[in-house]
């Protein structure tokens, strides 16, 4: 019988074998399995158990799906390769990929067990040392050999980039190194010290090296509390409540969906996708609380997102492209400048230029009028 649990609490014991799924606190699974599991323990009708029981195994596969380390991740494979996992995206790999790591995250405070004696203290990424190898493997690519209990967050991390957890002063921090010839990690900074400048909850994050590669650094944003819900997992209960995605967050909280949509227009950001917005929810009710702070934008100032005037499409909104959306959510937020932006937070001339005309825009500034003297004399 394998466990699932929210820290010391069992909310669901499931055997795939003999079709047992029994839900212990609907109130506390997942949202991704929210609606979607059937308590089996309750059936009776051999029939109706055999069905439910396929059901609910694929649910269960579809959360270790997008829970699990993503095979176009750079690195990942050499860590899947190691530990003897086939790549091929289906349920047997990451159904033994989450065994083998309890499916620990540092994003939430879920994880599965076999033993029922197993306590969340024994296992708390939060507090626990990290598996060294597998940071070495995730981050620079190293053939390591993988050995003892996997206690790491490195097989539920998401994203595409080279990117591993680090424990620093007793605080978790996630190193994120750049493509090959990119300069993500810059523009990630970048970003940062510009939303520095507004009143807007992010994370914040600093350029540095790791072991003389070029990385950018950031805190873990969950606490001990709380556990991070994100979009495509929020997505799978909307659709099963009948709700509109877009319309329950920004129910949820107004305030910092706006906001979102503003900085995205702003910094003319490309991927603003499913997995790098959300939400925090509380460990004890299973409630959705607020929006999380915003981070992930490694890809701002994309050049096709700053060559169109309009900015893209906003993918926060249905049917909108980024101004049109930017123009509406600023009347609807508290959007402002807390301290001055400055030209050398920027990499190059055309990203403050772009950010600047559209602060303009969105009537953060005024606009500067050059008298003819200024024109004539300026060099002077």
């Amino acid at each position: 019988m394998t466990l699932l649990k929210l820290e010391n609490e069992t909310i669901l014991k499931f055997d795939f074998s003999k079709n047992i799924y029994e839900i212990l606190h609907p109130e506390l699974l997942p949202f991704s399995l929210r609606e979607r599991l059937v308590d089996t323990t309750k059936i009776t009708d051999v029939s109706v158990l055999y069905s439910t029981g396929f059901y609910n195994k694929d649910a269960i596969s579809h959360f270790f799906r997008n829970r699990s380390l993503s095979v176009m991740r750079e690195n990942a494979k050499y860590i899947l390769n190691q530990l003897g996992i086939k790549q091929n995206n289906d349920f047997d790999s990451h159904y033994k990929a989450m065994i083998l790591c309890k499916a620990l995250s540092v994003a939430d405070n879920y994880w599965i067990t076999n033993n029922e004696k197993e306590k969340w203290e024994d296992v708390n990424l939060q507090n626990n040392p990290l598996h060294e190898v597998l940071q070495q493997i995730a981050l620079f690519g190293r053939s390591l050999t993988i050995t003892g209990p996997l206690h790491s967050p490195e097989l539920t991390g998401q994203g595409a980039y080279a990117k591993a957890w680090y424990r620093e002063d007793g605080k978790l921090f996630l190193f994120k190194a750049n493509s090959i010839g990119g300069n993500e990690s810059e523009r990630e900074v970048s970003a940062s010290n510009i939303l520095d400048c507004f009143n807007v909850p992010h994370v914040k994050y600093e350029l540095t090296t790791k072991e003389g590669k070029v990385v950018c650094k950031c805190e873990n944003m969950n606490f001990d509390n709380t556990s991070l819900v994100d979009i495509v997992s929020f997505d799978d209960w909307v659709q099963k409540k009948g709700l509109n995605l877009y319309e329950t967050a920004r129910k949820i909280d107004p305030e910092m969906y706006f906001k979102t949509i503003v900085v995205d227009y702003l910094i003319a950001n490309s991927d603003r996708h499913l997995g790098n917005w959300g939400f925090y929810m509380n460990n004890e009710t299973g409630e959705i609380a607020c929006m999380h702070p915003l981070f992930d934008h490694n890809n701002a100032f994309d050049n096709a997102f700053m060559d169109d005037p309009n900015g893209g499409i906003c993918q926060l909104t249905e049917n909108k492209n980024q101004k049109e959306a930017a123009l509406y959510a600023i009347k609807n937020c508290d959007f402002r400048c807390v301290k001055p932006v400055t030209k050398n937070m920027f990499l190059n001339e055309k990203m403050y230029k772009t950010f600047m005309n559209r602060a303009c825009e969105l009537g953060l500034y005024k606009r500067q009028k050059i008298s003819i003297f200024d024109k004539i004399f300026s060099s002077s």
